[in-house]
């Protein structure tokens, strides 16, 4: 976890929480240096309650830490994540720290990338160190040696030792032109202020994924009990209105011939319908058909991207998939199928008839 000195928790007190509360932070602050924890707690209990966010944060930490409060993980990180929400750095990445190792909340890599991007945009060295790392390796976000090179670099700019060792190791796997890129990247990026997390992405980020629930569970229900013909009939007026996850099932069956005739050409247009809308197993089974010529062209650029694209979403399948055909591929190719990647967005696409 990160521990501040008493000169920084100063400087996030004026910044978040303003010159009439500085006082009373110091106060706090200096209790818990001598060590009088349950002052320090309860000072910063009534400034959380009044929505400082600085206040917010060193509560968690207390909590997390068992310092002036019963030690409270899931407490830790209610307080983090509200101090995080109105914009600070410092508990943006603490937050980030917590769904990597699964403290207080449920481990998930891409709520980890996510945070640790929130606290980078404000220039927070660590985060950038982090958020390179996992550009890296493809974990919460796109495996793309560009990003990671530009984010290595600006903490390593901001004096992390750790992340200049990092980026010139990550180097001779990049091309000139790769570099070229990243450091024009880095040379143009510009710092964020601090600012509220939209309260829609703060509850997705509470709430997690939809259950799903409703006719496309009932369609679920019978394919796995080999009722295909009810899914079928459940599942295509789901797909025809463009929801993904009916799309995804749907293509499915096509790939697989359950209960339909297998149709390659009828699979790769449910599946890249509920792909170009994020869904992951789409993605990773368009991947598969690249990577097979099911329908589609040998290509492996595409078959990478796809499978980069779902292995950031979480697909564990997809994560395999892609280390296994980058071994197959040349740089060249793996870093224009880390570009298409990292330029692609998802799309509201018209469903299929």
């Amino acid at each position: 976890m990160r521990h501040m000195g008493k000169a920084a928790a100063l400087a996030i007190a004026c910044s978040l929480a303003g010159p009439a509360l500085a006082q009373t932070f110091e106060e706090a602050v200096v209790a818990q240096e001598r060590g009088d924890y349950g002052t320090a707690a309860q000072v910063w209990r009534q400034l959380a309650d009044k929505g400082s966010a600085a206040a917010r944060y060193r509560l968690g930490m207390m909590y997390a830490a068992g310092q002036g409060v019963p030690q409270n993980q899931g407490e830790a990180a209610k307080w983090v994540r509200l101090a995080a929400e109105q914009g600070s750095a410092a508990a943006q990445y603490q937050l980030g720290w917590m769904y990597e190792k699964g403290v207080g909340v449920q481990q998930s890599n891409a709520e980890w990338a996510r945070w640790m991007r929130q606290a980078a945009t404000q220039g927070d060295s660590n985060a950038m160190y982090e958020l390179g790392l996992l550009h890296v390796t493809g974990l919460g976000v796109p495996q793309d040696f560009v990003r990671a090179h530009m984010w290595l670099n600006l903490a390593a700019a901001r004096g992390n030792a750790t992340a200049a060792m990092a980026r010139n190791s990550l180097g001779p796997q990049m091309s000139a032109a790769e570099i070229t890129e990243a450091q024009r990247m880095a040379r143009e990026w510009k710092p964020t202020a601090a600012a509220p997390v939209p309260a829609a992405m703060a509850m997705a980020s509470v709430a997690g994924p939809a259950p799903v629930g409703g006719p496309l569970k009932d369609a679920m229900d019978a394919y796995w009990r080999r009722d295909y013909a009810t899914a079928l009939t459940q599942l295509r007026p789901l797909a025809e209105k463009g929801d993904a996850g009916a799309q995804n099932w749907l293509g499915s069956m096509y790939l697989a011939g359950d209960g339909v005739p297998q149709d390659y050409a009828e699979a790769e247009k449910w599946l890249r319908l509920a792909a170009n809308q994020g869904n992951a197993d789409a993605q990773n089974s368009l991947g598969e058909m690249y990577t097979e010529a099911q329908g589609v062209p040998y290509d492996f650029k595409l078959a990478h991207m796809w499978f980069n694209l779902a292995a950031a979403a979480g697909d564990k399948d997809a994560l395999q998939n892609r280390a296994g055909i980058a071994a197959e591929m040349t740089r060249d190719q793996i870093a224009e199928a880390q570009k298409m990647a990292r330029e692609w967005k998802p799309t509201a696409a018209p469903a299929g008839k």
